[in-house]
């Protein structure tokens, strides 16, 4: 059985670890500023909800960040967003976003220990996010946070909030 207390209790305590770090590193120019498009391979992260992901990502500036994404696991999905580094000179930084996903679902599997079906259905998935981002000088690009679910209803009675970890290079 999903914990959501639980869940939450632990993204807490990791983002109280990632910001210390964030506020105790030296300030330093970002690479943002200079590396603006990327791929990244994503675990649970946008869009939701997807086992694994794959997330194209241009920096519009060292501030604003968009994406599009595609993933499967649980669903087949594709999406879109942005982030907002609330630390754009930095180059690891905390970030606050928003994304909008299509997720189609077709077959059987079990939730909490029932049974599903479904056949062809399709739905809209709106979610926001907060979470840390390092993009390194070489172009390597890692960061985690936690997704929180705003619609559907069908998913958001399962679960509210997915954490998410990903990884990829930017050019």
């Amino acid at each position: 059985m999903f914990n959501v207390s639980k869940l939450s209790s632990i993204a807490t305590k990791t983002a109280f670890v990632f910001a210390f770090f964030a506020f105790a590193a030296p300030s330093q120019a970002a690479s943002r500023a200079s590396k603006k498009l990327g791929i990244s391979w994503a675990v649970l992260g946008d869009p939701v909800p997807s086992v694994s992901s794959w997330q194209l990502k241009y920096n519009l500036t060292p501030m604003f960040q968009i994406f599009a994404a595609y993933g499967g696991g649980i669903a087949t999905t594709y999406g879109g967003g942005v982030k907002a580094f609330l630390i754009p000179s930095w180059n690891f930084s905390p970030f606050i976003g928003g994304a909008y996903s299509m997720a189609s679902v077709s077959g059987s599997f079990t939730l909490n220990g029932q049974s599903i079906t479904l056949s062809g259905s399709e739905a809209s998935v709106v979610t926001a996010s907060f979470g840390v981002d390092h993009q390194a000088d070489i172009g390597f690009n890692i960061g985690a946070g936690i997704n929180y679910i705003f619609t559907p209803t069908e998913l958001t009675d399962l679960i509210k909030i997915l954490p998410h970890f990903y990884f990829g290079w930017v050019f």
